[in-house]
């Protein structure tokens, strides 16, 4: 299938239609929404059989079945109701200057648009308002560049592929052109994906330099389905060697307490101390160590009437 473009209203579509139940027409534009705007000022036929698109947020409406009552339907969700009334607001706001923006507005005035046109923008694609911050210093950096702003289409494909291709490999060479000439601790953990995948996650501890503090970051995420010792260890060596570093400048390692990796003697722990000797320590995880304890404390005793949650709280508010 070639690139989506949209149709120019009044357009034949008949041949592009002909295999659709309920084809489209064009005078289902002029209909009204109940907020009193037309279909047309949020809705656009573009060259595919069977749909059209809401430009507020490029969602596909297919009204190949049900004809115009999937527009009407479309119309009275909550969501496009709120998306189209936050357009609306973004729309005054911004034109509030007047029809050709010659109002030379005060620097207060300008600020205080900025500020709401970034709420609404929140409000509008359902983000927390805690990103405020972070999303205006982000706006501000972009636009340090006008031209480039102003030239730049980015879609969700190309934004996908950047990122893959592009800033994640930039990530990860930086971090291990970080890690070639220093000692480092590792943090080694395992989670479980919706999908069932086991996955081991690596994260690094070194001293930045540049910085002047301890930084955490993460080293390499890796598919381990069967977890044992052996592949644990074939996974953690792989990315070592994939990033071109070496056991000897691993100082300590971080686990949990399940077998397969502090086992005494086929453990992973045994396993890594074969590779570096001078590990000055393979630490417990203190989350599950306090978990453990707190199990075992509570062996033989009633459970209805002692809690953890209510023991903790006490030890914490009464200590």
């Amino acid at each position: 299938m070639g690139s989506l473009k949209c149709i120019e209203n009044g357009s034949d579509v008949s041949d592009l239609e002909k295999d659709v139940r309920n084809s489209w027409k064009w005078h289902w534009l002029e209909e009204e929404c109940e907020s009193g705007r037309k279909f047309s000022s949020w809705c656009k036929k573009f060259n595919e059989p069977g749909k059209c698109v809401r430009i507020i947020c490029s969602k596909t409406i297919n009204y190949g079945s049900s004809g115009k009552k999937a527009l009407k339907l479309h119309a009275e969700n909550g969501d496009h109701t709120s998306r189209v009334r936050g357009s609306v607001m973004s729309s005054k706001i911004v034109s509030s200057s007047g029809s050709d923006g010659s109002y030379n507005k005060s620097l207060q005035d300008k600020c205080a648009e900025v500020k709401s046109v970034v709420g609404l923008f929140l409000s509008e694609h359902c983000l927390p308002f805690s990103l405020a911050s972070d999303l205006l210093s982000f706006a501000q950096r972009l636009s340090k560049d006008t031209v480039a702003l102003n030239s730049v289409t980015l879609s969700a494909t190309s934004a996908t592929y950047n990122t893959t291709h592009g800033v994640a490999h930039y990530v990860k060479q930086s971090l291990s052109d970080k890690l070639k000439d220093v000692f480092f601790s590792m943090n080694i953990d395992e989670a479980t994906t919706s999908a069932g995948n086991k996955i081991l996650n690596i994260l690094v501890q070194y001293y930045e330099e540049d910085e002047k503090r301890c930084v955490v970051d993460l080293l390499q995420s890796r598919q381990v389905n069967i977890a044992n010792s052996s592949n644990l260890l074939d996974a953690v060596d792989d990315v070592l060697s994939e990033r071109g570093l070496k056991w000897d400048q691993v100082v300590s390692v971080l686990m949990d307490n399940c077998s397969a990796l502090r086992g005494v003697k086929t453990g992973l722990e045994a396993k890594m101390r074969a590779k570096n000797q001078h590990l000055l320590d393979i630490s417990r995880d203190t989350v599950h160590m306090v978990n453990n304890a707190a199990k075992k404390f509570f062996v033989g005793l009633d459970k209805d009437i002692f809690s953890v949650t209510e023991l903790a709280s006490d030890l914490y508010y009464d200590i």
